[in-house]
């Protein structure tokens, strides 16, 4: 039966070759090569075999293995299988796609990482359908009777698959979510319960859709979440995903002179927005100030500015974004300068207030925003400094920037700002 309905359906990949619009023309092929099954047959509405496959649904059948590993992507892909498997349009328990991905897009926010799953059960050929449950003529597929009986080619199958939003996270803490409606099943009257282990040495912790849970670590590195369905068919599924948590930043609001909360270099952070528009929205930028000094003033500030960050669209869950001072103090302390070491971080770990600047890193509220806003932004930065450095041995900001700011803080704004009084000695490093 393989090879006979394995060609019948390569004839329809084949067919799509040369043809545009690939997902309505394999709907059309498909809709051919099955017209003439009853659909209503289907278990669950749901067919692999007339699916286009975007990934393999086999590796996802609630058993732990090499291939089960599960990120976004793959969440997605077979979400999308799953959904082309539809024999009719009718079939329960699904969104369009675009709803699918948009919804938990618009879930994703700094400091939460946001989980999305599915079950469905669905069916697939027997692997001897043909010709012994199905005959195939003019490469159409029908159903067969043996003495009037209808001779059933269905074997039933179920997928099981959960996913964080990220699959790297800055910080040893963090809150994971797990929203009512980013969980999709067909059978949801089955589900017993979900649970969860983190590989914090708390083991399997309950988390049904709808629930959340304060997860903190002691240490950075690989965790693997492993997932655990039961159902109330007796039936326990295991998924799995892998995440990359990394030490994130110590911060506290400037001036409330309280403890640090989190991990990492400490930090004070301000929030600072433009006093001008462009093309009628205020720039944003947080500020995070590491001192030189144990006194924690600002004696001999520099501001670094970051680059193009696509933290905010990419990894949303950072609280910072892809770049940040952590990965500012790592490149300086990896470099071959010593020199450079003892001037901007000290050590490694920037905590202990040996280096000899005081860092005023800006960190783009939007980092792939308009250069004209974000240099607004820089320009209330540097009035911020010279109103806060104390007098007392103080010298004037340094600044040093990413490469895309380089030719426009050299040339047009450092020009305005000087015009508008605004008092600093760019000497980039």
């Amino acid at each position: 039966m393989k090879a006979t309905l394995l060609y019948v359906l390569l004839l329809v990949y084949l067919n799509l070759s040369a043809q545009q619009n690939t997902n309505t023309s394999f709907g059309t092929q498909m809709s051919f090569t099955f017209a003439n099954l009853d659909m209503s047959r289907v278990p669950f509405g749901l067919l692999s075999d007339f699916s286009m496959e975007f990934t393999s649904l086999q590796a996802f059948q609630g058993t732990l293995n090499d291939s089960s590993y599960v990120h976004p992507g793959t969440l997605k892909q077979l979400y999308k299988t799953l959904l082309f498997s539809r024999v009719t349009t009718s079939t329960q328990g699904f969104v369009p796609y675009n709803n699918f991905e948009n919804n938990w897009e618009n879930a994703r926010k700094k400091k939460t990482i946001v989980l999305s799953g599915l079950f469905y059960r669905y069916s697939k050929f027997i692997d001897n359908a043909h010709p012994d449950k199905i005959t195939i003529s003019n490469n159409k597929i029908y159903d067969k009777y043996v003495n009037g009986i209808w001779q059933n080619p269905y074997l039933q199958q179920k997928a099981f698959a959960i996913s964080p939003s990220t699959i790297h996270y800055k910080s040893l803490d963090m809150l994971v979510k797990f929203p009512a409606g980013l969980w999709y099943s067909n059978v949801g009257s089955q589900i017993q319960s979900i649970q969860i282990n983190f590989n914090d040495g708390s083991g399997y912790q309950i988390m049904n859709p709808g629930q959340e849970k304060y997860i903190q670590y002691s240490t950075a590195g690989i965790k693997t979440w492993v997932y655990k369905l039961s159902l109330s068919t007796g039936e326990v599924l295991y998924s799995q995903s892998k995440i990359n948590v990394e030490t994130g930043i110590s911060s506290r609001l400037y001036g409330s002179k309280t403890p640090h909360t989190g991990d990492g270099p400490r930090v004070d952070t301000l929030n600072i927005t433009a006093t001008q528009s462009y093309l009628g929205k205020f720039g944003k930028a947080t500020i995070l100030v590491n001192y030189g000094n144990i006194v924690e003033q600002i004696r001999k500030p520099l501001i670094m500015v970051e680059g193009l960050d696509m933290g905010a669209v990419t990894n949303p869950e950072k609280t910072f974004g892809n770049s940040d001072l952590r990965t500012f103090s790592t490149e300086v302390f990896n470099s071959s300068s010593q020199d450079l070491r003892d001037l901007i971080t000290g050590s490694e770990s920037l905590s202990d207030n040996d280096q000899e600047y005081d860092i005023i890193y800006v960190n783009w509220s939007n980092g792939t925003d308009y250069l004209q806003r974000n240099a607004y932004v820089l320009q209330e930065v540097i009035k911020w400094v010279n109103q806060k450095k104390t007098k007392q041995e103080a010298q004037p900001p340094m600044w040093s920037s990413g490469k895309v700011w380089v030719g426009l803080l050299q040339g047009t704004h450092l020009e305005i700002w000087k015009i508008r009084g605004i008092p600093m000695t760019p000497e980039p490093i």
